[in-house]
């Protein structure tokens, strides 16, 4: 049970995460209605008249009018002042920089995520059942494979897309309707937005979860440093005890369940949009390629030896 409370915690409070960037692709959607090729140049007053309308009435001439003046004069352009006092200019550009950087925050979103995920889940089976447990085990691959699929596959269609809503829904494109995302098909709009967070996220998962081992090795070390009273001789000790001189020296145990339940969370994310993104099967290949490579000697150089 308590496994279980921990799970939706996590997952709610991801999915706020996913909403607060839900926000941020509307705004963009409410703003870019077109790709501004239309015209060579555009007017003030009709892009401020244009941005008056109502969401599903504007033609976008706001975003091409300040593209226009940006491209022309820089960062000049956003002190330009509109009818009613406002620098829209300013909003826009404030919009398209985060939407620019929304792809990679989302993909770092779900890798922090699934990080987080492992290291509660983790402890918490320590805590429930025996650490040598073949029962303990299989809940730990079971619960971290299944959380991290949800956060990085699931969660994220529930705050993007819109796929069961009305028409009339989603053109009201509101902020305050949570699960009413921006995109209600698989267009190109989503595998460049979307898709390219997914992909960020599995391909962030060869690193992230090496900067806990990273951190883990460094703090050994200086543990070590300072069993032997920082000096250059390896054969130096301030232990006593047997026991604690091979705990100390011997290295940590490879948690062998952890890393399999994130391998079965990246086949199973690849297998769902690999349809749409064939590009994940390389993503995917390289992912594992690095992955062995780098596990095969951290089993060789750093972690305990299995008996």
């Amino acid at each position: 049970m308590k496994t279980a409370m921990v799970i939706i915690m996590t997952l709610f409070f991801s999915f706020w995460g996913f909403y607060y960037f839900q926000t941020i692709e509307k705004d963009l959607v409410s703003m870019v209605k077109s790709d501004c090729q239309g015209e060579s140049s555009y007017n003030i007053d009709i892009a401020w008249l244009d941005n008056q309308k109502p969401y599903k009435y504007k033609l976008g001439e706001m975003n091409c009018y300040c593209k226009n003046l940006f491209d022309q004069y820089g960062e000049k352009a956003l002190k330009i002042i509109f009818a009613d006092g406002q620098q829209y200019c300013k909003d826009w550009h404030y919009v398209f920089i985060q939407g620019y950087f929304t792809g990679p925050a989302i993909g770092a979103w779900i890798a922090v995520g699934n990080i987080f995920i492992t290291v509660i889940l983790q402890k918490i089976m320590k805590k429930q059942r025996e650490k040598d447990s073949s029962a303990n085990y299989e809940a730990v691959t079971f619960a971290i494979f299944f959380t991290q699929y949800i956060n990085t596959s699931v969660i994220i269609l529930l705050a993007m897309n819109s796929f069961v809503q009305t028409q009339q829904l989603r053109q009201q494109n509101s902020k305050m309707n949570f699960l009413v995302g921006p995109f209600d098909e698989f267009n190109s709009g989503w595998y460049l937005r979307i898709g390219t967070a997914i992909a960020f996220a599995q391909g962030a998962m060869v690193v992230f979860p090496h900067i806990f081992t990273l951190m883990q090795s460094i703090f050994l070390c200086l543990r070590r440093c300072s069993d032997r009273r920082f000096s250059w001789n390896t054969k130096k000790t301030s232990k006593i005890i047997q026991t604690e001189y091979e705990d100390l020296y011997t290295g940590p145990e490879w948690i062998l369940q952890v890393r399999y339940a994130q391998l079965l969370a990246t086949i199973f994310t690849t297998f769902t949009y690999s349809p749409g993104m064939p590009a994940l099967y390389a993503l995917t290949f390289v992912i594992f390629f690095v992955q062995f490579w780098i596990d095969k000697w951290l089993v060789l150089n750093f972690y305990r030896k299995t008996p």
